[in-house]
């Protein structure tokens, strides 16, 4: 029904993908990751859940939920690059400390 837009598809896609990748990469090089959400992930899965329900609204009762979709939308792009980028800076960082602590 091409309700979603196309490259915010594929923004939430390849930051799922990426935090994957990135899993597999520290689990292999360092050590078993602890799994610790960060805010600006949950967050963002908060806001993919309410887009997700404003735009299956919207297409019932045209206002305001037209207008709440186009802004969660918008707002997930910006969180789910957001939050990605912060899982791999904060695994980077966290992994270079393991990494010359175990004088590796």
């Amino acid at each position: 029904m091409e309700l979603i837009p196309f490259w915010l598809t594929l923004i939430v896609i390849l930051r799922d993908v990426m935090i994957l990748f990135g899993l597999g990469l520290y689990r292999y090089f360092v050590d078993i990751p602890e799994m610790n959400p960060t805010r600006i992930s949950k967050f963002n899965t908060f806001a993919q859940l309410a887009f997700v329900l404003f735009v299956i609204a919207s297409q019932i009762i045209l206002f305001p939920f037209e207008y709440l979709s186009m802004l969660f939308g918008a707002l997930v792009s910006v969180t789910a690059i957001v939050s990605g980028l912060d899982y791999w800076i904060s695994w980077s960082i966290l992994a270079k400390k393991k990494i010359y602590q175990n004088g590796d």
